[in-house]
């Protein structure tokens, strides 16, 4: 136990950006998630090649499409950011620092460019360990409709 809260258990999200980890998402899970790329035109590739595996297997309905992105707005937000994500990722950093979201206009900016690529759901990650940090990112996301 706990029992699952809804019928058939827990969604199940599958990520990845090889072409096998896009198509096994389509074929065998409840959806898709793309993590740490702040750049809607890539999510929205895959996306595209998760729905056209989805269609290929012959499953009902369609896949929920989820993106996450990192963001640190505020006081000398790119430094404490970047920081982060390289004690966090190390050399792979600098694959996701370009993505980080460092101003209010860059988070408005992801929660539309996002939207538009077909995302269900957008993620902000903090990665500033400050509770300003997450009321600054609520206030954006608010104001941003």
């Amino acid at each position: 136990g706990p029992a699952p809260a809804q019928k058939g258990g827990p969604e199940i999200l599958l990520g990845g950006y090889s072409p096998a980890a896009i198509h096994r998402a389509g074929r065998l899970a409840d959806g898709f998630i793309t993590g740490g790329v702040g750049m809607p035109a890539i999510a929205s590739q895959s996306f595209k090649m998760v729905v056209k595996a989805w269609e290929e297997a012959g499953r009902p309905g369609k896949p929920r499409l989820v993106s996450a992105v990192y963001a640190a707005v505020g006081q000398d937000p790119a430094g404490e950011g970047s920081r982060y994500l390289h004690d966090y990722y190390g050399p792979f950093a600098e694959r996701i620092v370009p993505g980080l979201l460092i101003t209010s206009q860059a988070v408005v900016d992801a929660i539309h460019g996002f939207a538009d690529a077909g995302a269900d759901e957008l993620i902000l990650w903090p990665t500033v360990p400050d509770l300003e940090q997450l009321a600054r990112l609520t206030e954006i996301v608010v104001k941003a409709g």
